[in-house]
């Protein structure tokens, strides 16, 4: 017998170091996430503190603070402590195992079945007292002092015990009133019976008080249990009238429950229907889909200090694993009264006998194992979603980034290659149209030259009109500058958004165009005809009246005079061929050097300038990179079960 129990001992013990040590691990990854968070954190700081920061680079800053946060949030998780949920029948001492657990009585306990609320008990003390209150816009959380949440809730209390008086004497009256009518008339009182159980329970359900706090979370000083849960008890699954938010909250906590007592009354076991019972309530309060055996579940027969006879509690214990087997993970004897007074008293040798370190054994290596092991599963796996979330978002702006740098290049080459295009272009129809002037005017010189010795003639008009035609050509020039400037304006349409165009206030090419004239050129060239000379000649003057004659003595002025204005012409030529080349390629590469500007700007305006797209690609792939490193280190072990 001894050796047995020794064994047994020692299975406990190893147990415990490996509950111990897996809640260890649940630490050790929380370490290793927050130090990943700290890096990333340091790795976003200079796109945080740069100056002037662009849209884009403010939207990437603010997900990326939002992803840090997430994996924070799920950090903090990790230290979360586990929920013990404390469920069972109402009388059958919940509270009194609940202040058991507590080491202290804390929770109220009463015979009547008086819980109206979730009391939720834990070791923060920093926090104070939350209550949570239902309001139809979502439940709202308050933080109280001990005192003001303890007044508040006997407030409360009172309202309701009130209630149930005038609901129990309205009840009680109403009987005694049918009885006697039921008497007087001699009418069997089981004909109405049925009438006088719809009155009651419309009176319980229309004049029964319900508090809006629907859950009290009270921080209590810790203990051997406290150190890694939080105790959760609740109303009794036997009440009525329990609030569909309370029902909702209830909900909450069993779903998120890492361990559930079932509290029952050892000296009921026969008659007891909590088997019909647990499964009324995974049907109506968690859905049908709901299994108890999915949680760990562990039944505690209280009140076996009323059974005097371990013979007896033997014989009770073994009908319970016949009744609830399926139902239970375990199932224990159990005194709460004497396990409390125990506790409170430090009584090692009654606490055992009480149950009490079975239970203390069983939470901390059932509940405590089991707890780590699903929820810190299943929070490397949130871990891990999340950082793939995280990854994903930094591989689209950093891809973003990238493509649309590319882009942007490709679009300002294909920009400078537009307007180089357009240069090359506008230089040949330039050089082809001066060409054709030149042409022109040569025929002219033969053809109009003579006119210029003829006295009555103005010698400007037929200069400027008949021979070099400078009206017809300042138009010719002024309609291909509209041309080339058409092909501008498509360019900027295709390169540049409409609305940044409006920005813009002035156009080189435009005011160039605007304010063209074709006589500087001309004035640039300096042709010395000589008819001055002609003119005062004394033969010419003497001969004017005859024709014949005078066209013998002008004519070698007029040879001389044409072969001047070929020279002028060719010089007139390059002069605007030069200059005016000059000027259209200025123009054009003043227009080409906006559109430029103007899409850097509003490139920068989204992705930043140089050195904030390069701290920010930086940035990224720094973090991407601390993301890659798994939060979780795996163990050879790991790898020999397949999970490495």
């Amino acid at each position: 017998m001894a050796i047995h129990e020794i064994a047994s001992k020692l299975v406990t013990f190893y147990e415990k170091l490996e509950a111990e040590k897996i809640n260890r691990e649940r630490f050790y990854i929380k370490g290793r996430l927050e130090e990943k968070i700290n890096r990333i954190e340091a790795a976003i700081v200079p796109l945080v503190t740069s100056d002037n920061q662009s849209e884009r680079e403010l939207q990437c800053v603010e997900e990326v603070s939002q992803g840090i946060r997430r994996l924070r949030t799920l950090a903090n998780k990790l230290e979360d402590k586990f929920s013990i949920f404390v469920i069972g029948d109402g009388n059958a001492g919940k509270s009194t195992v609940v202040n058991t657990l507590l080491g202290k009585e804390v929770a109220k306990m009463k015979f009547d079945p008086m819980t109206w609320k979730i009391d939720v008990f834990h070791d923060e003390i920093s926090k104070g007292v939350q209550l949570v209150t239902y309001d139809k816009k979502g439940n709202k959380v308050s933080t109280l002092s001990s005192e003001d949440a303890k007044k508040l809730i006997e407030e409360e209390e009172i309202k309701r015990n009130d209630s149930i008086h005038k609901i129990q004497s309205n009840i009680k009256e109403k009987t005694e009133a049918i009885q006697k009518i039921c008497k007087a008339q001699h009418i069997p009182f089981r004909e109405v019976a049925d009438k006088l159980e719809d009155y009651k329970e419309r009176l319980w359900r229309e004049d029964l008080y319900t508090s809006d706090i629907i859950e009290a979370k009270w921080p209590v000083e810790t203990n051997e249990v406290l150190a890694n849960f939080q105790v959760v008890d609740t109303p009794g699954l036997r009440q009525n009238r329990v609030a569909s938010a309370l029902q909702e909250s209830i909900k909450k906590y069993y779903d998120e429950a890492d361990g559930i007592i079932w509290v029952m009354d050892m000296n009921k076991i026969a008659m007891n229907s909590t088997k019909t019972h647990i499964r009324e309530i995974e049907e109506e309060l968690f859905g049908k889909t709901k299994a108890c055996q999915r949680k760990e579940m562990l039944a505690l027969l209280n009140r076996s200090d009323c059974i005097r006879s371990e013979e007896e509690k033997a014989r009770i214990l073994e009908q319970a694993y016949e009744i609830y087997g399926e139902e239970f993970n375990s199932i224990l004897p159990f005194s709460a009264a004497t396990a409390l007074k125990a506790r409170l008293e430090g009584d090692e040798m009654l606490l055992k006998q009480s149950g009490y370190i079975a239970l203390e054994d069983y939470i901390n290596i059932h509940f405590l194992k089991g707890a780590n092991q699903v929820k810190t599963e299943k929070l490397l796996s949130e871990i891990q979603r999340e950082e793939m979330k995280f990854q994903v978002l930094l591989s689209y702006y950093i891809q973003e980034l990238e493509e649309k740098l590319k882009e942007h290049i490709a679009r300002n080459k294909a920009i400078s290659e537009a307007f180089k295009k357009l240069q090359e272009e506008s230089k040949v129809q330039l050089e082809d149209m001066i060409l054709s002037y030149e042409h022109m005017v040569s025929s002219h010189i033969e053809k109009f030259t003579e006119a210029l010795f003829e006295i009555d003639r103005d010698k400007e008009a037929v200069m400027n009109e008949e021979i070099f035609n400078v009206a017809a050509i300042e138009g010719e020039v002024k309609e291909l500058l509209q041309v080339i400037l058409k092909q501008v304006e498509r360019i900027q349409l295709e390169y540049v958004d409409k609305l940044e165009l409006r920005k813009v206030t002035t156009y080189p090419m435009q005011d160039w165009v605007d304010t063209f004239s074709i006589e500087k050129y001309f004035s640039l060239v300096e042709m010395n005809l000589g008819l001055e000379k002609v003119e005062n000649h004394p033969l010419r003057k003497l001969v004017s009246s005859i024709s014949a004659v005078k066209k013998m003595v002008d004519k070698p002025y007029i040879e001389e005079c044409k072969e001047k204005l070929f020279e002028g012409l060719t010089q007139l030529v390059e002069t605007m061929t030069h200059h005016l080349t000059e000027e259209l390629q200025t123009s054009l590469l003043q227009e080409q050097k906006q559109i430029l500007e103007i899409r850097q700007n509003q490139f920068d305006g989204i992705y930043g300038n140089d050195k904030v797209r390069i701290n920010q690609l930086y940035a990224l792939k720094t973090i991407d990179k601390i993301l890659s490193q798994p939060t979780r280190e795996s163990t050879i072990m790991d790898y020999i079960k397949g999970n490495g």
